[in-house]
Parts: structure tokens; C-alpha cells; sequence
């Protein structure tokens, strides 16, 4: 493109939460995600397929559903499918699908983390409000805004004259209760 672009590495915090949702023991995992064809909707399925590659699972392991929006209700909506087949692991495509998904389980007498896992994305201020606290991939906003700012006056002091390029942050994943 013809603009600089500071975004999260969403295939990187995808694998690194499947990755630990494989090594603490799950091995019928789901992802109960955002519509199709948003850029982090399909870079997180791919770090999701990724981490289960790395572990011996194929894609057809791995019942995705696809909810109507980033919302906790279209995650309460979307979620009982998935709980339904007896899934122990959730990747959720952001926290408030999470919340929804809590609330499907809670509905169905499942426990969390003992009988399915549920891991969000984004590390919202309600992920660690609501009960159990949410394990979830932390964005780093904070270093995102510090080097949107540093392109943006960089190039406006023309100190950058280069092609504009693509900067990736890398997410942590923030280990609490729910998984």
C-alpha cells in the first residue's frame, strides 16, 4: 500500500494460545471466531492451524464457527454449537466472544477450565473482571500507538522518505483461569 501499517502479529498470538491449550493436555479443540473475511478473523484461524500442525492435528480436527459479530451475545449464540461436540479447548477470535462463550458453558452445567478451556483474544479490561478470569492474548496497544506515532512524525519532519512499510508487534499470552 501506499501508507505505513503498525498492527498486531495475530498469526503469532493465535499459536501461541493453541500451542498452550495442546501442551496443557486439550486435544479436541475448537475456534469459535468473528465473520468471515476480517484480516484478524483469517490470521488467527491460520496461527490456530499452525500450533495444531506443529502438535500432529489437521484443520478437519478443528470444527470452526464463525459467529455474526466480535459480540459476547453472538458468542453465547455461536459457542453451543461447538460445546455440543464435546470440545475441551476454545479459542475464541476476541475477548468478548470469550465472555459469551463462559456464558454458553456456564448455561450447560460445563465447567471452566476443568471440563473446556476458553481462551479470548485482545486482553479487554473485562477479561479479568469476569469469573473465571479469561486467559487471553494480550495486545500491546500501548507500543502499537508509540510506533504509529514515531512513523507518522517521522515522516511528517520527512526523516522517513523510504517505502512505506509493515511493522508487526508481537502479543503475549496472558495465562489466568479459564484456562
Amino acid at each position: 500500500g501506499s501508507f505505513d501499517v503498525v498492527t498486531v502479529d495475530n498469526v503469532t498470538g493465535a499459536c501461541r494460545a493453541t500451542d498452550y491449550l495442546l501442551r496443557t493436555g486439550r486435544r479436541r479443540l475448537a475456534v469459535l471466531t468473528g465473520p468471515r473475511g476480517v484480516r484478524a478473523t483469517e490470521e488467527r484461524l491460520e496461527g490456530v492451524y499452525q500450533a495444531a500442525a506443529d502438535h500432529g492435528l489437521e484443520p478437519a480436527d478443528i470444527p470452526v464457527r464463525f459467529a455474526d459479530a466480535f459480540t459476547s451475545e453472538s458468542g453465547r449464540q455461536a459457542a453451543g454449537g461447538l460445546l455440543e461436540l464435546s470440545v475441551d479447548g476454545l479459542i475464541c477470535g476476541n475477548d468478548l466472544l470469550a465472555i459469551g462463550a463462559l456464558q454458553a458453558a456456564r448455561s450447560r452445567s460445563l465447567s471452566v477450565p476443568d471440563q473446556v478451556a476458553v481462551v479470548g483474544f485482545d486482553d479487554i479490561p473485562p477479561a479479568s473482571w469476569v469469573t473465571p478470569r479469561l486467559t487471553t492474548v494480550s495486545q500491546p496497544f500501548e507500543a502499537v500507538a508509540r510506533k504509529a506515532c514515531d512513523l507518522l512524525l517521522g515522516r511528517m519532519d520527512k526523516r522517513l522518505d523510504h517505502e512505506p512499510s509493515e511493522h508487526l508487534l508481537e502479543p503475549s499470552l496472558i495465562v489466568r483461569e479459564s484456562a
